[in-house]
């Protein structure tokens, strides 16, 4: 029995090791293909890319988030650097399905350390979290019309920004956009190079044109 054990727990650490290695294979292969450096991690991780667009230093990272194996799920995150004067936003992928849904974006308090044990939990967790900074607001129509125009002529229309967004299982995805950077969260392991340079290609444009225009 005891060797039976240490069998099957080491073919199932040669079996991940395995799968992990061809995720890096992959990963080398879209840092060429969009023109970033591939940094790698351990042995049991997939590594992260990272580059420059226009002059805005970007970072795509695979991440396992759970802390039991039932739990546990693959999100891909993006962020991209960005001078945000205006308002700190959380964007839900439903926001683009009928563009502009006004229910699936929300306006979010500055970002600080979190003392509660959900916040900490979050935190540990996630790259970013919106817990407990969501502010019961109501968009102008100036603001809303600024923020329709971040999206509006892009080389992506709201329905292709839905369609790389959104995820049929539970794991969603959203766009939250800080102070100093925007974030892009997927809810799964993105492997698409197509579709990782389109995120890029979105959020660069997302930042330029909040530093042109803050929504205040």
């Amino acid at each position: 029995m005891k060797f039976f054990l240490v069998g099957l727990i080491t073919l199932i650490a040669v079996s991940y090791f395995i799968l992990v290695q061809r995720r890096i294979i992959k990963y080398k292969k879209i840092s060429r293909y969009i023109g970033g450096k591939y940094v790698k991690d351990n042995i049991f991780k997939t590594g992260k890319i990272i580059g420059i667009k226009n002059g805005k230093k970007y970072i795509i990272e695979p991440v396992e988030v759970g802390d039991r194996a039932a739990e546990s799920h693959f999100r891909t995150f993006f962020s991209i650097e960005c001078k945000n004067e205006g308002m700190l936003l959380l964007i839900k992928a439903n926001f683009f399905k009928k563009f502009p849904d006004w229910k699936n974006i929300h306006k979010l308090k500055e970002k600080k350390e979190s003392n509660d044990f959900i916040g900490n939990l979050l935190n540990k967790n996630y790259k970013y979290n919106s817990y407990g900074r969501i502010d019961k607001y109501i968009f102008n129509d100036v603001q809303r019309k600024l923020i329709e125009s971040i999206f509006c002529g892009q080389k992506f229309g709201s329905e292709k920004i839905y369609t790389n967004l959104k995820k049929s299982l539970t794991f969603h995805s959203l766009i939250q956009i800080e102070r100093n950077k925007i974030y892009l969260d997927i809810g799964e392991l993105l492997l698409d190079k197509r579709k990782i340079r389109e995120n890029i290609d979105l959020l660069e444009q997302i930042s330029k044109r909040i530093e042109d225009q803050p929504i205040i």
